[in-house]
């Protein structure tokens, strides 16, 4: 979770005044109805190609600003 360096609080946080919902680990094929592990599995691979683009960018944002430094 990102949050603010000054106020420490994830923009979630200061929107609805609570942490966000944590969002679970899927084992693959524990649910009984196909459809719905079809949804989970790709919205599990969805969430961790967002993970990788986001540490990506950071990395890159990072470089830039050390760079200047």
């Amino acid at each position: 979770m990102s949050t603010h360096s000054d106020t420490r609080l994830s923009p979630f946080e200061i929107t609805y005044g609570k942490p966000p919902p944590a969002l679970p680990q899927y084992i693959i094929g524990t649910s009984p109805v196909e459809a719905a592990d079809s949804i989970l599995v790709t919205r599990q691979a969805l969430h961790s190609k967002l993970q990788r683009r986001l540490l990506k960018a950071q990395t890159n944002m990072k470089a830039y600003v050390d760079r200047n430094r």
